[in-house]
């Protein structure tokens, strides 16, 4: 009886070492994936200055020319920024992408320590049943 009892009590300790387990796994994916975006921000809004100060460039360049911006240089212009948005489009998407699969593997990991909880706590139901029915 004393060998179910102990089994019982270390399927519980199990359990809530599983249970606290997940919660830390869900708790760390969460604070990474905070992490990417942060990081993913931060490398946008330097993206964003550097394509700004080119623009600037540009458009100084093409002023100093004598040129009245018309034309070829104009569409040059507009071409660079569509191009320049659509690669801090792609950083952001990037970024979120990377964040959800953080996400999703933290989550994954947390439910195994979830199911290795409830396999404990089954374990520790079943043990106790067997002290509470009493050998036959």
């Amino acid at each position: 009886m004393i060998p179910l009892a102990l089994m019982a009590g270390s399927s519980l300790f199990n359990a809530m070492g599983s249970f606290s387990a997940a919660s830390s796994a869900r708790r760390e994916g969460r604070l990474q994936a905070e992490l990417e975006m942060a990081k993913t921000e931060e490398e946008s809004r330097r993206m964003l200055r550097e394509q700004n100060q080119i623009q600037s460039m540009t458009r100084a360049i093409t002023g100093a020319s004598g040129t009245t911006g018309t034309g070829s240089q104009s569409l040059y212009l507009k071409d660079m920024q569509e191009e320049q948005s659509r690669e801090l489009n792609w950083l952001r998407k990037v970024g979120a992408s990377n964040a959800a699969s953080i996400r999703r593997q933290a989550n994954a990991v947390a439910s195994q320590h979830t199911m290795q909880g409830i396999n404990s706590l089954v374990n520790a139901g079943m043990n106790a049943y067997s002290i509470f029915k009493g050998p036959k």
